[in-house]
């Protein structure tokens, strides 16, 4: 009896630790889309079937909130997110321990050469390329930042080859890592990772998203290929989260994320791994 009593005891053993494991393996895997609101650095997931957005941290800079944050890209090799801000919250390039929210200003622009970054993804040389308003060139432009120093490189103004192009904000990878989309007034624009504009797509309006002045703000692919853009109406300062066909234009709502104008709304689309998340 003993005998009988000590194997069953194995197997219950067993079947704890195989439980145990099963546990682990099911555990949530993959990115969480997020989003970051401007007036306050709070730290959002985001349902990306309907937009609903759930809060889960802060985002902060010597222990006060990092305001104004509107580009926010994940380095895998660092395990770091990096932001760039508007002038007029907390203007500058930051590393962010994204579990922690905790902020590090890299760069001040001090000289003021850019008015805010707008969006941001990795470089091919695993830096961070930018989209923002460069007082360099005096229009939108590219520019690549050294995510050890902060430094920012060479100004590469948008442009079609003939006349310079104005970006709303808005960047992301396109068919290949070459090319990258660009977010403009009611269209997206498609061009070589030095700003140079070969093709551009008009948006479709929605019956809820017809205003004349449609900035497209942000950006993000994900693995799919689904493409989620941030859209501001001017006109009835509205902020809408939707999917986006870069091909054809056609938008789908998901979500009103704001009524209240821009500098109550939310930036920083990014896919961020659901390990390294608050």
């Amino acid at each position: 009896m003993k005998k009988l009593n000590y194997v069953i005891a194995m197997l219950v053993g067993l079947l704890v630790i195989q439980t145990g494991c099963n546990k682990d393996k099911d555990a949530p895997k993959g990115t969480k889309l997020v989003v970051v609101k401007r007036s306050t650095g709070y730290l959002y997931t985001v349902d990306k079937t309907n937009g609903d957005l759930t809060e889960i941290g802060s985002l902060t800079i010597n222990g006060d909130s990092l305001l104004g944050l509107r580009g926010l890209v994940y380095d895998p090799d660092t395990e770091k997110c990096y932001g760039g801000a508007t002038n007029d919250g907390g203007r500058g390039f930051y590393s962010i321990n994204i579990k922690t929210g905790v902020a590090t200003l890299l760069n001040e622009d001090t000289d003021e050469d850019w008015d805010g970054i707008a969006d941001m993804i990795l470089a091919s040389d695993g830096n961070i390329l930018a989209n923002l308003y460069s007082n360099d060139v005096g229009n939108s432009a590219l520019v690549v930042f050294n995510k050890s120093t902060g430094d920012d490189g060479t100004h590469n103004e948008i442009n079609d080859g003939d006349e310079e192009v104005w970006s709303t904000g808005g960047l992301t990878y396109g068919s290949s890592a070459s090319q990258v989309i660009i977010g403009g007034d009611h269209e997206i624009y498609f061009a070589s990772t030095a700003g140079l504009v070969s093709d551009t797509t008009i948006l479709i309006g929605t019956a809820n998203i017809d205003d004349d002045d449609l900035y497209v703000m942000d950006l993000e692919k994900d693995t799919d290929g689904t493409v989620f853009a941030m859209l501001y109406e001017t006109g009835d300062d509205t902020q809408h989260l939707v999917k986006l066909n870069t091909s054809t234009g056609e938008i789908t709502e998901l979500s009103v994320l704001t009524t209240g104008g821009i500098l109550t709304g939310y930036h920083c689309l990014a896919f961020i791994p659901a390990s390294k998340l608050p």
